[in-house]
């Protein structure tokens, strides 16, 4: 016994779809079940039911949503689970290769290669495909299913660039080992700038920038970014987080709280930090310049047989 279970709306010309699995599978005497879901959860307890019934295989015919549900309901059982996509996405039938006819899927039911999925879990729920939190899952969760069947692939960029137009939450996150970062910058900084003259000289020379322009920016980047980046980030988490949240409260962008926020809180932070990119650069290219303007434009310039 094989049963169908299909997602009337999943996809444009979801009829015209499952009308090709049932002459399929009539054509080839093959009995057979066609059930149709009418609400999110359906196609779980319709495939547990399979399962406990004995049925030899599940058609899943939708989205990956779909598949995803009966999946959920074959877990732990015998039964097995063929899919024809017919979503908007079809990532599960991209990632692993399905075939794009209906009739080619079908034939995986007695050609195919069966095999055991380990399947993963999150709030109780079982899945084969993916799982996420944060933007894109918010921008899932705003899909309509008719924004997908006239748009296709496309309402999900357009419903990703609505959603970042939106006001957003504030999100405040901690990761392990902010201080040891820290703390090793500080500790960098306690040694003589000189220390670090040879292997940069040697890196320089094996890349063959050594006598670069490209190689003088990467210099100096690499020694002024890291304590400019430590008094940016110390000063901008001095600025209290109820600025931010009354800023989203009174309807300002991201964009918005940036420009008109953030960035004039900063400017004291920022001028001191250009003033000190400015001085230790200059400081450390003086020399390098003096010596150019002696060698290259001041003897030039000397005539022959003068002192």
């Amino acid at each position: 016994m094989i049963d169908v279970i299909y997602n009337p709306v999943a996809g444009p010309r979801a009829v015209n779809r499952i009308d090709r699995v049932r002459s399929y599978l009539s054509a080839r005497g093959l009995p057979f079940r066609i059930r149709e879901t009418t609400a999110p959860g359906d196609a779980v307890v319709m495939a547990r039911e399979a399962a406990l019934e004995g049925a030899d295989a599940v058609v899943a015919v939708g989205g990956d949503g779909t598949m995803n549900e009966v999946a959920d309901g074959l877990a732990g059982s015998a039964t097995r689970l063929a899919f024809v996509p017919h979503g908007t996405g079809n990532v599960f039938a991209r990632e692993f290769s399905l075939p794009e006819s209906v009739e080619a899927c079908l034939d995986l039911l007695s050609s195919g290669k069966t095999i055991s999925v380990r399947m993963a879990m999150a709030n109780e729920r079982r899945f084969v495909l993916l799982a996420s939190a944060g933007f894109d899952a918010e921008v899932v969760e705003r899909m309509h299913s008719r924004q997908k069947n006239l748009l296709g692939i496309a309402a999900y960029v357009l419903s990703g660039a609505l959603h970042l137009l939106r006001s957003q939450p504030s999100l405040w996150l901690e990761f392990p080992g902010r201080g040891a970062i820290n703390f090793l910058i500080i500790v960098v900084y306690l040694f003589p700038g000189i220390l670090i003259a040879v292997p940069m000289f040697i890196f320089l020379t094996q890349a063959g920038l050594r006598p670069s322009l490209t190689g003088a920016v990467i210099v100096y980047v690499a020694i002024a970014l890291p304590l400019a980046l430590f008094v940016l980030r110390n000063y901008l988490e001095s600025i209290p987080q109820e600025i931010d949240d009354a800023a989203r409260i009174d309807g300002a962008s991201r964009l918005q709280i940036i420009r008109y926020v953030t960035v004039p809180l900063a400017m004291p932070a920022l001028a001191a930090v250009a003033i000190y990119v400015f001085i230790s650069i200059f400081s450390a290219a003086f020399p390098g310049i003096f010596v150019y303007l002696i060698l290259w434009v001041i003897v030039p310039l000397r005539q022959p047989g003068e002192a």
